[in-house]
C-alpha cells in the first residue's frame, strides 16, 4: 500500500514537472492570428475557400462573444517591428481575391461589431464579373477596410518570368494607388506562394509587408514579407476557431514550402 502511494507520488510529481517545462516551453511562442477569408457565399458543395454569411457571422459573433481584440493589419506589423508585446486575444482579419460577395454579405458584419479587416485585391480584376467594383472598394475603404495587392491577374508568382513578377507586384501596387487614390501598403502572394527573390521584389516596390497562406519557413511571422496566415472554414465548431485563435496553431501545424 505504502509502495502504491510512493509510485502515485512520483507519478504527479512528474506530470507537475511536464506540464510546468511545457508551460516554460511555450510562452515564448506565441503568434497573433490572422485569419484568411475568401468568399463569404452561400454554397451547395464543399469548397474550401468558401464560408457562408451565416457562419461568418457566427465566428465573428465568437469573436465579440469571447472578448477578442480584432486589430488592424497595420497594428500587427508595427508591433513585429518594434517588439510591441499585444494582447494574448489579438486576432487580424483578412480577405483575399476582392469578390463582390466580401462587399455583400462580410461588410454589413464587420460594420456591426465595428471590426477592422484588410482586402487583397488583384488589380487588373477590379470591376470584373463577380469582382468588387471602385465604388464597393470605396465604401470598404470608409469602413475601415484596408486594400492591399494581390497581384495584377493573381498569377502565382513563382511560376512566372521576373519580367512578369516585377510587373504583378509593381504595377498591382500602382494600379490600386492610382485607382483609389490610397496608398498600398500590404500584399499577399496569390495561393501563398514566394521565394527569396519575390520577397526582395516585394520590399523593393515599396510595400511594407506581405502575407502568404500556411507557406514559409517561418512559424512565428517575426519576418513581416512572409508572415502566415490560418484558414476559417466554413464547417468549424466553436472548438476549432478557439484552436486557430489560440495564438498557439502555427506552432503544430505542418510546415510547407514556400513554392
Amino acid at each position: 500500500m505504502k509502495l502504491c502511494i510512493k509510485r502515485l507520488r512520483v507519478f504527479f510529481f512528474i506530470i507537475v514537472l511536464l506540464i510546468a517545462g511545457f508551460s516554460l516551453w511555450i510562452q515564448d511562442k506565441y503568434v497573433v492570428p490572422i485569419l484568411m477569408y475568401h468568399e463569404i457565399e452561400d454554397i451547395s458543395r464543399h469548397e474550401a475557400n468558401y464560408v457562408t454569411p451565416k457562419n461568418f457571422e457566427r465566428q465573428m459573433a465568437f469573436l465579440e462573444k469571447n472578448h477578442y481584440q480584432v486589430i488592424s493589419l497595420d497594428a500587427l506589423v508595427d508591433s513585429i517591428k518594434k517588439g510591441k508585446v499585444l494582447s494574448k486575444k489579438s486576432v487580424v482579419i483578412t480577405f483575399d481575391d476582392g469578390k463582390e460577395n466580401n462587399y455583400t454579405n462580410a461588410l454589413a458584419v464587420l460594420k456591426k461589431y465595428n471590426f477592422p479587416a484588410t482586402i487583397f485585391v488583384p488589380s487588373g480584376l477590379i470591376g470584373k464579373e463577380k469582382q468588387m467594383s471602385l465604388p464597393q472598394l470605396q465604401e470598404m475603404i470608409s469602413s475601415k477596410i484596408d486594400i492591399g495587392s494581390h497581384t495584377q491577374t493573381h498569377s502565382y508568382l513563382p511560376g512566372l518570368s521576373v519580367e512578369k513578377q516585377i510587373k504583378e507586384i509593381f504595377d498591382s501596387k500602382k494600379d490600386i494607388e492610382e485607382f483609389l487614390g490610397i496608398s498600398v501598403k500590404y500584399f499577399a502572394y496569390p495561393i501563398g506562394g514566394f521565394s527569396d527573390e519575390i520577397k526582395k521584389l516585394v520590399r523593393q516596390a515599396g510595400y511594407e509587408a506581405a502575407c502568404a497562406t500556411n507557406r514559409g519557413r517561418d512559424r512565428f511571422n517575426k519576418d513581416v514579407f512572409e508572415l502566415k496566415r490560418i484558414r476559417p472554414n466554413n464547417n468549424d465548431s466553436d472548438l476549432v476557431l478557439w484552436l486557430k485563435t489560440s495564438g498557439y496553431y502555427n506552432l503544430f501545424r505542418k510546415a510547407k514550402n514556400p513554392y
